[in-house]
């Protein structure tokens, strides 16, 4: 299978290199950038194409844009989304992952129980339906909080 060339949007090439030069420490935490014009210049690239990168890096949380005081840096990264993290995994490693995360949290929700946690679990759940409703609710509890 060959190999195609892939283009890159500009604008997507200029917000990787400020992401870079702000990772190599040009523009420290809570910095504000050069202005549009001096910046564009620079980086070899027209103001839209830089307002567009800036626009990427802001909703990526790196940078913040607040109009007539300029573009700060508010993050030296950018931390990944969820759906990057999933998308780089296995179904059997998030299903581990959950029953890790679950197991610790059904433990440390027993653990702390209190008198009227126990109480609001043993109520019956959800409320009696009216005499008027046409289809009755029913629900039986299949669980209960056992002492250690």
């Amino acid at each position: 299978m060959v190999s195609q060339v892939q283009r890159h949007p500009l604008a997507a090439q200029t917000a990787q290199l400020l992401l870079t030069r702000i990772r190599d420490g040009e523009w420290p935490l809570g910095h504000r950038l050069p202005g549009e014009t001096t910046l564009a210049a620079q980086l070899g690239v027209g103001r839209s194409t830089l307002r567009e990168a800036i626009r990427e890096l802001a909703g990526k949380g790196v940078l913040d844009s607040r109009q007539g005081a300029g573009v700060f840096v508010t993050a030296l990264d950018v931390a990944e989304d969820w759906d990057t993290v999933l998308r780089r995994t296995t179904i059997a490693s998030v299903i581990e992952a959950r029953i890790a995360i679950e197991a610790e949290a059904a433990a440390l929700a027993a653990t702390r129980r209190t008198p009227p946690i126990c109480a609001r679990s043993a109520a019956p759940w959800p409320p009696a339906a009216s005499k008027a409703s046409r289809y009755p609710i029913t629900w039986t509890p299949t669980w209960r909080f056992t002492a250690r």
